[in-house]
């Protein structure tokens, strides 16, 4: 069974602390996104993973075994963490060729990825005069070279066009649905909300929720934003219904959870003028707010 397996994991860099005991698996045969705000500790929790940085404590596993104690590691884990490890004056098939090589991996397994994340036109340029995007695609073509069981993906979206973003978003999931256990990080919540099926959050270095994406998407409640030059007596309207409000700007509240006749009912007693009134739906992006928007700043 390959499944990923955090426990306990921290890590100190001086008088930061980095990750704070952070503690969550990820399923075997799954698309799992890694989400947080900047400086959350994402890299630095794959790093740790990867074995390229030393935890102060906990455990990081793949199977069950730590990444340095892999027998075979480039058939069992695939890494993409960033795109500019590559030497410029190599070709991209020089380059896939040489870690080919180092692997006992046959050259014919180049070509042919080389075609599957599109470079087989751009495989003779030399790697130097590749865009940020073209990077990307050869480290994933780098990290599918043994067809691992567990790929992870730091940001693999970064220097995609759009096409790009889309491509990339197909094969991971074609990918999973092949059974390979894919953690893959992003700040990108739309393109992460149609690719996993489970979800990790951590903010300042510690776990917020770990759960399925659905469950996680049912947790932030839908409801209707209304916007209102009058908040106040709106408010005070709504929760005399016994209906939640979430602000949402200066001039507009959501009620959480609550039907359009209901809020209707309560615009009507109130008495307020109402500019616009409209369904809001649950998301990835709300529920990730919800959970790491300091309190403070969403009073």
């Amino acid at each position: 069974m390959t499944t990923i397996e955090i426990d306990g994991l921290t890590k100190r860099f001086g008088s930061v602390l980095a990750v704070d005991d952070l503690r969550f698996g990820v399923p075997e045969g799954a698309v799992t996104g890694l989400l947080g705000p900047n400086g959350a500790g994402k890299t630095t929790t794959l790093r740790m993973l990867l074995g390229l940085v030393s935890p102060s404590a906990g455990t990081a596993t793949i199977g069950g075994v730590p990444y340095a104690r892999l027998t075979d590691p480039v058939h069992a884990v695939g890494a993409v963490l960033e795109a500019s490890s590559f030497h410029p004056s190599r070709t991209a098939r020089d380059h896939l060729r040489v870690v080919a090589s180092a692997a006992r991996i046959p050259t014919a397994r180049v070509d042919e990825l080389l075609e599957q994340v599109g470079l087989a036109g751009d495989a003779t340029r030399r790697v130097g005069g590749y865009s940020l995007g073209m990077r990307q695609r050869l480290g994933l073509a780098t990290a599918l070279l043994g067809n691992p069981a567990v790929l992870v993906l730091d940001e693999p979206t970064n220097g995609l066009d759009p096409a790009g973003v889309r491509w990339l978003r197909d094969l991971i999931r074609s990918l999973g649905r092949e059974g390979r256990t894919i953690l893959v990080s992003s700040h990108l919540l739309a393109e992460v909300a149609q690719t996993v099926d489970h979800v990790v959050i951590i903010d300042r270095g510690r776990l917020v929720t770990a759960a399925p994406l659905a469950e996680l998407a049912t947790s932030a409640q839908p409801g209707v934003a209304v916007r209102t030059p009058d908040t106040a007596r709106l408010r005070a309207a709504l929760a005399a219904a016994g209906i939640a409000v979430d602000d949402n700007g200066p001039d507009r509240i959501v009620a959480l959870g609550a039907s359009p006749e209901a809020v209707g009912r309560a615009v009507a007693a109130a008495g307020v003028i109402v500019y616009e009134m409209s369904l809001v739906g649950a998301s990835l992006e709300d529920a990730f707010l919800r959970l790491t928007t300091p309190e403070e700043i969403t009073q």
